[in-house]
Formats: C-alpha cells, sequence, structure tokens
C-alpha cells in the first residue's frame, strides 16, 4: 500500500500541475488505503494468534503422549524383569497399570493425528487437494486448503503457488480485500515466482471491483512497468484503455 501511495504521489508532482483540490483529493486516498491497510493487518494478527494457538496445544499433546509412552515402557519393564527373578506370572495390578497407560497413549495418539503438522507428501496432497476443489469450483473449500497447507511449514517452491490461489480463490468469494492481502504476498514475498506478474494484476482487478479504479491502474502501471512482456501485462493495458475489459 505504501508503495502505491509513493506512486500516486510521483504522478501528481512530476506532472507539474498538482492543485489543492488535487493534494487534498491524494490525502483522501493516503486516509482510506491507511485505514484498509489497518484493517487488514487486524484481520491477519488475528489468524496469526490461531494458528500460534494451535501450535501450543499440539505441542503439549506431544509432550504428554512422549512422556506417557517412556513411563509405559519403564512399567513393562520393571514387570517383565520381576517376574522372570521372582518365577511369577504377569497378571498383577501392574498390569491393570499398563492397560490404563495404554488407553490414554492412544487416546492421545488419536488427538495429535488430527493435529500433527503433515509430513512433505501429506502437505503435497493438501495442496493438491486444494487445487482440484479450486478446479471444480468450490472455492471456499479450496482456500481452507491452502490457508491449512500454508499454516504447516509449507514447501517454499509451493508458497508462493498457495498464496496466488488463495488469493484466485477469495477473488472468486468477491472477497476482495482479503484476495489483495493474498496477491500482495505473492508479490512481495515471493518475487521468483512465476505468478507474481498474474498476482499484479489481480491485485489491480480487485481494487477496481471494489470500486477504487485509480488505485487499481496504478497497480497496473506498475505491473506493464515491471513485466512489460508478460501476458498479464497484456490484460493490464486492456483494461486501462477499455474500462469494461477488466476480467479475472
Amino acid at each position: 500500500m505504501k508503495r502505491l501511495i509513493v506512486i500516486s504521489m510521483a504522478v501528481l508532482l512530476l506532472g507539474g500541475c498538482a492543485t489543492q483540490r488535487d493534494l487534498d483529493t491524494l490525502k483522501f486516498q493516503v486516509d482510506t488505503l491507511q485505514s484498509r491497510l489497518n484493517m487488514n493487518e487486524n484481520k491477519l494478527n488475528e489468524k496469526e494468534k490461531v494458528i500460534d494457538q494451535s501450535l501450543k496445544q499440539q505441542g503439549e499433546l506431544l509432550n504428554k503422549y512422549s512422556e506417557l509412552q517412556n513411563e509405559l515402557f519403564s512399567l513393562r519393564g520393571s514387570i517383565d524383569d520381576l517376574s522372570a527373578s521372582a518365577g511369577l506370572t504377569p497378571g498383577g495390578g501392574g498390569e491393570s497399570r499398563i492397560a490404563l497407560l495404554e488407553k490414554d497413549v492412544q487416546s492421545l495418539k488419536d488427538a495429535i493425528q488430527g493435529r500433527r503438522p503433515a509430513g512433505a507428501g501429506l502437505q503435497k496432497s493438501l495442496f493438491d487437494a486444494g487445487m482440484e476443489k479450486f478446479r471444480t469450483g468450490l472455492f471456499a473449500e479450496a482456500m481452507q486448503d491452502f490457508k491449512t497447507y500454508l499454516g504447516q511449514n509449507p514447501d517454499p517452491a509451493l508458497a508462493g503457488d498457495a498464496y496466488f490461489y488463495m488469493g484466485e480463490s477469495l477473488f472468486a468469494l468477491t472477497r476482495y480485500d482479503d484476495a489483495i492481502l493474498s496477491y500482495d504476498t505473492v508479490v512481495k514475498k515471493y518475487k521468483d515466482s512465476a505468478k507474481v506478474a498474474e498476482a499484479l494484476y489481480k491485485e489491480g482487478l480487485s481494487f477496481v471491483k471494489m470500486g477504487d479504479r485509480e488505485t487499481g491502474e496504478l497497480i497496473w502501471q506498475q505491473l506493464i512497468k515491471d513485466h512489460p512482456d508478460s501476458e498479464a501485462a497484456g490484460k493490464a493495458k486492456e483494461g486501462m484503455k477499455n474500462p469494461g475489459a477488466g476480467k479475472g
């Protein structure tokens, strides 16, 4: 957003004909964009708190699971040693304790199974599941899959794509302000991603859809400057020439 504000000021100042009305208009736009940025940052912070809490609970479960397993193994070893030295047949109170521990361990294992971050293979499957849902028009479900994937220490090679398609899902759901955040993450955090140019185009289009064509076209101008030969730049040029041509 700050990048857009600087671009807007440069456009007016370089034009050499900025009036007080122009400056007042720009100030209003700056204040509006800043308010929108603050609102979206607050949303993002809330989401991060939820993820942090989930990871903390998961860690506590894993620690408890490990403790119970160690206690179980220790008890089994003690009973085996006592039985061997005394010539006894297992079946006393120690066995009951083991049965209870085994039940606790299994319960924790079941709980952890639903919270544990997926391994690389399972993560990839989650990304693929999101893509399949996106292709079939299940945008809300796809968005949730991408969000979950990104919360599980994702593969850097796929993270940019995941943010992009989460943005695409949000765009399809007409949640343009949230889509802008996802597209902007691709542009700023994954600059080597093949999706950067298209993310810039869709970020601009999201502003247009929200009724802020001026900001949208500023983003398109930046896209055309930075990625002049891209297909996305061609769509941006068409959208600027023909206001009705902007499309997803």
